[in-house]
C-alpha cells in the first residue's frame, strides 16, 4: 500500500476509548460500595471510556456509577435465573453508539438457560453482549466475569457464543486468571483474540493497593488495533480500572 493509502485508511479508522473494572459487590462491612462509587465513577469520568465493562455490578453500584458518568446507557442482567445477583453490565455513550442488539448467556453446558452453570463451578456466570454502530462501523463488546474454576472451558464457550456475533469484536472481563502458564484460558482465547492492554500492568490488588496480578484483560479481534493502555491505580476495589485507546479499521 503506497504511503497516501496508508495514511487515508488511518485516518478512516475508528478510535475508540474502552475501558474494564471489577467494582466489588459490597461485602457487609468490608469496602461498602458506598466508599468507593465517588472514587471509582472520578477515575472513569476523567478518561470518559466510548464503552465501559464492569464486573461484580449490582443496581446499586450501576445507578450511583450513572451518576458520576451522565449520558450512559447500560446493559446488564443479574446471574441468577430469576434476574437476580450480581451483572456483568456494560456502558456505552449514547451520544456515540446505537444499540442494535444484545443479549447475555451463561457460562454452561446450556448457555441459554439462566443461571446454568458448568459442573464443579461454584456459581453461575452470566456473560453481557451487545452490538453497536458508530460512524459507520458496526462492532460487538462482549463482558465476562469467569469463575476461577473450569476457566478453559469458559474461554471455549465464550468464542464459540462470540463467533456467532458481527465482528469486529472486543471482549472485556475479570477472568480471574493470569495470562500465563501455558494452560491460562488466555492461550484459547489468543486464538481469535488479541490482548489489547497487555502492557498496562497487574490490575488485581486484592484490597491491598499493591499491584498482584494482572487478571482484568480487553482483547479484540485482528481488525482492532491497540494505540496506549494504562492501568488506572485509582478507586476503593480490589481491582484497578483497565483503559485502552484503540483504533478498530
Amino acid at each position: 500500500m503506497a504511503d497516501r493509502e496508508r495514511n487515508i485508511a488511518y485516518i478512516l479508522n475508528v478510535k475508540l476509548r474502552i475501558a474494564t473494572i471489577n467494582l466489588m459487590a459490597p461485602a457487609g462491612p468490608f469496602l461498602p460500595w458506598g466508599d468507593r462509587a465517588n472514587g471509582l465513577a472520578r477515575a472513569l469520568a476523567g478518561h470518559q471510556p466510548d464503552l465501559i465493562g464492569t464486573q461484580e455490578a449490582t443496581p446499586e453500584s450501576l445507578e450511583d456509577l450513572s451518576r458520576g458518568l451522565p449520558g450512559y446507557g447500560v446493559l446488564g442482567r443479574g446471574r441468577w435465573a430469576d434476574g437476580g445477583g450480581i451483572q456483568c453490565a456494560i456502558l456505552y455513550r449514547q451520544d456515540r453508539f446505537e444499540l442494535m442488539n444484545s443479549g447475555h448467556f451463561w457460562m454452561s453446558g446450556t448457555p441459554d438457560t439462566p443461571g446454568s452453570k458448568l459442573t464443579g463451578m461454584g456459581s453461575a456466570r452470566v456473560a453481557t453482549w451487545g452490538v453497536f454502530h458508530s460512524e459507520g462501523r458496526t462492532l460487538t463488546l462482549l463482558n465476562v466475569h469467569f469463575s476461577h474454576l473450569s476457566r478453559r472451558e469458559q474461554a471455549r464457550i465464550l468464542l464459540r457464543r462470540l463467533t456467532a456475533l458481527p465482528r469486529p469484536w472486543l471482549v472485556t472481563g475479570d477472568f480471574n486468571s493470569t495470562p500465563w502458564p501455558i494452560w491460562s484460558a488466555h492461550r484459547i482465547l489468543a486464538t481469535h483474540l488479541t490482548d489489547l492492554a497487555a502492557p498496562a500492568g497487574s490490575t488485581w490488588n486484592g484490597g491491598l493497593n499493591v499491584p498482584l496480578a494482572r487478571l482484568d484483560w480487553i482483547l479484540g479481534s485482528q481488525e482492532i488495533q491497540s494505540l496506549s493502555c494504562q492501568v488506572l491505580r485509582q478507586g476503593k476495589s480490589d481491582h484497578w480500572p483497565v483503559v485502552a485507546n484503540v483504533s478498530v479499521a
